[in-house]
C-alpha cells in the first residue's frame, strides 16, 4: 500500500494494522519543482485545472503554498513517529548510495535477500525502468535540480517557510547536493533530536514548525507587538 496523504490522529487505528511503514523524504525545493511539472500532466490538467502557463509560472504562483504543504505533510508523519513503526528514508540517500540504503531498509522490514535478488530490486527501481512504466510521473530522477530553476528570491521564499523543518531534518539551506546527501544520509539530526526529547515534546516541536510554516515566518523574526517567535531547530 502506498499513499501521498498526510495523516492525523484519526488515522492511527487504521495505520496500526501495518507492521512497517516507510516514509520517503525529499528536499522541499525539489518537491516544489516536481509538483509544478506534474501539474501539467494530462491527469492533473483534467482533474485539477489551473491557470498557470508553464511549470515555472506554476512555481511563481504557488511556491509558498507548496512549501507549506511540504512542512505540514512531513510534520504530520513526524508527529506520530513514536506511535507507529516508521522508517524515514531520504530520496537523496537512495540516489547517493542505493545498495547501502536498500540494506538498511531490508533490515527494518525484517527481510533477507541474496545478492542476485538485491540486484534485481536495484534494476527494477532504476530511473530508466521506472520512467518506462510511469513516463508522465518521472522527469529527471536526480536531486538538486531546484538550483537550475529557482531564483535566489524564490530560494529565500522557500526557506522562510520550510527552513525550520529543513534544519530539523538536516537539509542544508545552501550546501551543494553532495554535502546535502552526506549530511542527511542517516537522518542524524532527527535521531539526535529524538534522543534529546521525549515523544510528547517532539510532537509539540513538530506542531510548532507547522504553525511557523502557516505564518511563513522565520523563527528569528518578530511577531506583531515585538514578541520574538522562538526557534525550534
Amino acid at each position: 500500500v502506498w499513499t501521498h496523504a498526510s495523516i492525523s490522529g484519526a488515522d492511527l487505528p487504521q495505520l496500526g494494522h501495518f507492521d512497517r511503514i516507510v516514509y520517503i523524504l525529499r528536499d522541499p525545493r525539489d518537491v516544489a519543482i516536481s509538483m509544478a511539472r506534474f501539474a501539467f500532466t494530462p491527469y492533473m490538467r483534467e482533474h485539477y485545472p489551473h491557470r498557470s502557463r508553464s511549470p515555472e509560472d506554476y512555481v511563481a504562483r504557488h511556491l509558498t503554498k507548496l512549501a507549506k504543504y511540504w512542512v505540514q505533510h512531513v510534520g504530520s508523519w513526524l508527529r506520530h513517529r513514536g506511535n507507529l513503526p516508521l522508517r524515514f528514508v531520504c530520496y537523496e540517500r537512495l540516489l547517493a548510495d542505493l545498495p547501502a540504503a536498500l540494506g538498511e531498509l531490508l533490515a527494518f522490514l525484517g527481510l533477507e535477500l541474496d545478492d542476485a535478488a538485491r540486484r534485481r530490486v536495484r534494476s527494477a527501481v532504476s530511473f530508466d525502468a521506472m520512467r518506462a512504466s510511469r513516463p508522465n510521473h518521472l522527469r529527471a530522477g536526480r536531486s538538486g535540480g531546484w538550483r537550475d530553476v529557482l531564483s535566489p528570491a524564490q530560494v529565500a521564499q522557500m526557506g522562510a517557510v520550510a527552513g525550520p523543518m529543513m534544519r530539523l531534518l538536516g537539509y542544508p539551506l545552501d550546501a551543494d547536493a553532495a554535502e546535502a546527501a552526506r549530511r542527511i544520509q542517516s537522518l542524524q539530526t532527527l535521531s539526535l533530536v529524538g534522543r534529546l526529547v521525549d515523544g510528547r515534546l517532539f510532537r509539540l516541536l513538530c506542531r510548532r514548525l507547522i504553525r511557523l510554516s502557516r505564518r511563513g515566518l522565520r523563527p528569528e523574526k518578530r511577531r506583531a507587538g515585538g514578541r520574538r517567535a522562538e526557534g525550534c531547530a
